[in-house]
């Protein structure tokens, strides 16, 4: 797929997974998606914009994305 020809890039939420996240010496909480999902974005031509899971912010961040990838 090309990316489209509009200077425009279309934004893409990516609903992140709440899971624990262990590197170096953080060992915390963490909002994550797989960087292969944001690759896949970014190769169709879009903005990857990452959703934390917030349940209380739903309404207000569907009206900032041109469209939703749920994984």
């Amino acid at each position: 797929m090309s990316a489209p020809s509009s200077d425009v890039l279309p934004v893409i939420g990516l609903c992140a997974a709440r899971e624990q996240a262990r590197w170096s010496f953080w060992d915390r909480p963490a909002h994550l998606v797989s960087n292969s999902y944001v690759r896949a974005v970014q190769r169709a031509g879009g903005a990857a914009v990452l959703l934390p899971v917030d349940e209380r912010a739903a309404e207000r961040v569907v009206g900032l994305i041109d469209a939703l990838l749920l994984i």
